[in-house]
C-alpha cells in the first residue's frame, strides 16, 4: 500500500456511525486518524498535516453538513467525504452492540492514531489492536462487564476513555448507549430516560454537577460501576460520592497506555487508601527521582511524526508523572500513589512548588470543595503560587480574596500546619465569583479537552491580580 494513502482521518461524531466508519477503514487496511468533532477545521488541517492525511471521513454527515468546511480543507489538499451510517429505525434509544455488528481484527496491526489533550502541542499516539485487547482484558479484572450490560458513552470518542468503550464492550458483549453529545445536559437526559444503564465514565466536573440532582443520584446509585478519571478527583467530591453509596472506581491512565493503568478497588477510603492497584498486562517502574515509567502489553506503538509512526526505543515510557509505592503491611499488594506531574512543578525563589501537594492539603479543609494552583510572575521570586478556590460557602463575591480576610487567614494557618512556608500562595482567588468566571470564559476558549488546562487558569490569574497591564513580572 502507498504509505501516503494509508492514513485516513475520521471525525469522531458521538454516535455509532463513528464506530462503523472505523470498521469500514479497518476492512480496507487503512489506519484511522481520529479527529475531535468539535475542533475547528484549522485543527483538523494541522493534525492531518502531521499524520499525512489527505482524506477525512465525516460519519453520519450529508453534503450540506460538510459544505461549510470543504473549501478550507480542499485549499490544504484534503478531501472531506460524508459517510452516512445510520442506526436501524427499530433502535430509537441509540444502543449499539459492537460484538453483534462486526468482528474486530485482533492483531499487532496499527488500529488507530489518537491525539493527546496537551495544551501546548498535541501528539499522535498509535495503538495496535492487541494494545486495546489487553487494555480491555486487564480493566475487567476489578471492574467486570457482563453480557447485556450497558455503558453510557459519556466521554468524547476522540479521547482514549471514549474510544476504549468499543473494545471493552465488544469483548464482553455489552451495549453502548449514545446520548446526543457527551455534554452534561445530554448525559442527564439519557440517565433519566434510560433506566438500564449499568456503567458510566465521568470526570470531576460531570460528577460534581450530577450530585446536585437527587433524581440523578438515584440513577447513579443503581449502577454497577462509575469509572472516574481524566484528572485528579478532589477528595471532598470522592467523599460525597461515597456518602451517597455510589460504586465509584478511581483510575489513573493515559493515551499512551491505551486507557487505564491503575484502578482503585471500590470504594476508596480517603486518607487511608490513596493508592490504586496496577491492572494486569501493565508494568510500572518508579525511579529514584519518583518519576513514573510504564510498560507492558498495553503500551502504545509510538508517536506519529511527519506521517510516520516512530516506535519506542525502550520497553518503558516516561509518563511525566511522579509517584510512590504504597505498600500495605502483611500483604504482597503494592499500590501506586500518583503525587503530581513534572511539568506542573515550578520554581519559586529557588524552591520547587508541586501544585498537587498544595491542592491536596487545601482540598482537605472543610470549607474547600476544590482548588487549582498555578504559577504567576513575581519580580522577586520569578514565579509565585496563586490558588483558585471553589469554596463551599458561596457568599464571598470578590474574585481576589484579601490577605486579611478570615478565610485566607484560616487557610494560611491550615497550610502552614501541613506544608513548608515557601508553598504558601501569594494570592487566593475565588473561582466562583462572577468576575472570575467571566475572565475564565474569555481566556479559556471552548476546547475538546476533558482536562482542566492550567495554562488557561494561569492567564486568568494574571488578569485578575494585575488587571489589564499583563506585565511579565510584578512584585
Amino acid at each position: 500500500m502507498n504509505e501516503k494513502n494509508k492514513y485516513v482521518g475520521v471525525i469522531a461524531n458521538h454516535n455509532a456511525g463513528f464506530f462503523h466508519a472505523l470498521s469500514y477503514l479497518w476492512k480496507k487496511n487503512k489506519i484511522p486518524v481520529i479527529l475531535a468533532a468539535k475542533a475547528p477545521p484549522s485543527e483538523w488541517i494541522s493534525l492531518a498535516g502531521m499524520s499525512g492525511v489527505r482524506q477525512i471521513f465525516y460519519p453520519g454527515a450529508d453534503a450540506k453538513t460538510i459544505s461549510g468546511v470543504e473549501e478550507k480543507l480542499r485549499e490544504s489538499g484534503i478531501r472531506i467525504q460524508s459517510f452516512p451510517v445510520l442506526l436501524p429505525s427499530w433502535n430509537p434509544q441509540n444502543i449499539f452492540f459492537p460484538s453483534r455488528s462486526w468482528e474486530i481484527p485482533w492483531s499487532n496491526r496499527i488500529s488507530n492514531v489518537i491525539f493527546t489533550s496537551g495544551s501546548v502541542q498535541k501528539k499522535g499516539v498509535s495503538h495496535t489492536f492487541w494494545n486495546h485487547y489487553y487494555s480491555a482484558r486487564g480493566a475487567a479484572w476489578n471492574m467486570p462487564l457482563s453480557p447485556g450490560d450497558r455503558w453510557l458513552a459519556s466521554l468524547p470518542l476522540h479521547h482514549i476513555g471514549g474510544l476504549s468503550l468499543l473494545f471493552r464492550c465488544s469483548l464482553a458483549d455489552c451495549g453502548i448507549i449514545f446520548p446526543e453529545s457527551p455534554g452534561t445536559k445530554d448525559l442527564i437526559t439519557s440517565l433519566l430516560r434510560e433506566n438500564r444503564i449499568t456503567h458510566i465514565s465521568l470526570v470531576s466536573a460531570q460528577l460534581e454537577t450530577f450530585l446536585k440532582e437527587e433524581t440523578v443520584i438515584q440513577r447513579l446509585r443503581n449502577m454497577k460501576a462509575i469509572l472516574m478519571g481524566g484528572s485528579k478527583i478532589p477528595a471532598s467530591l470522592v467523599q460525597k460520592a461515597i456518602s451517597h453509596d455510589l460504586k465509584i472506581y478511581l483510575s489513573y491512565g493515559s493515551s499512551e497506555m491505551s486507557s487505564q493503568i491503575c484502578t482503585h478497588r471500590r470504594p476508596p477510603i480517603i486518607h487511608t487508601d490513596t493508592g490504586a492497584e496496577i491492572l494486569p498486562y501493565r508494568k510500572i517502574l518508579v525511579d529514584d527521582s519518583s518519576r513514573i515509567h510504564v510498560g507492558g502489553k498495553t503500551l502504545f506503538k509510538g508517536y506519529m511524526i511527519n506521517g510516520k509512526i516512530h516506535a519506542l526505543g525502550t520497553g518503558y515510557f516516561p509518563t511525566g508523572d511522579t509517584g510512590e509505592w504504597e505498600i500495605r503491611e502483611n500483604t504482597c499488594v503494592n499500590k501506586l500513589h500518583v503525587t503530581g506531574r513534572e511539568d506542573n512543578m515550578f520554581i519559586s525563589g529557588g524552591e520547587n512548588i508541586h501544585p498537587e501537594r498544595l491542592e491536596d492539603v487545601l482540598n482537605n479543609h472543610p470549607a474547600v470543595e476544590n482548588s487549582l494552583v498555578v504559577p504567576v510572575p513575581h519580580e522577586t521570586f520569578g514565579e509565585a503560587p496563586a490558588v483558585f478556590l471553589w469554596l463551599k460557602d458561596a457568599t464571598e463575591k470578590t474574585p481576589l480574596l484579601g490577605k486579611s480576610s478570615p478565610m485566607v487567614l484560616e487557610l494560611t494557618e491550615w497550610i502552614l500546619a501541613n506544608l513548608e512556608k515557601f508553598t504558601l500562595p501569594h494570592w487566593f482567588l475565588n473561582a466562583r465569583a462572577d468576575a472570575t468566571r467571566e475572565i475564565l470564559n474569555r481566556t479559556s476558549p471552548p476546547t475538546p479537552s476533558i482536562k482542566p488546562l492550567r495554562a488557561d487558569y494561569a492567564k486568568a490569574a494574571v488578569e485578575i491580580i494585575f488587571g489589564d497591564s499583563h506585565p511579565k513580572r510584578h512584585s
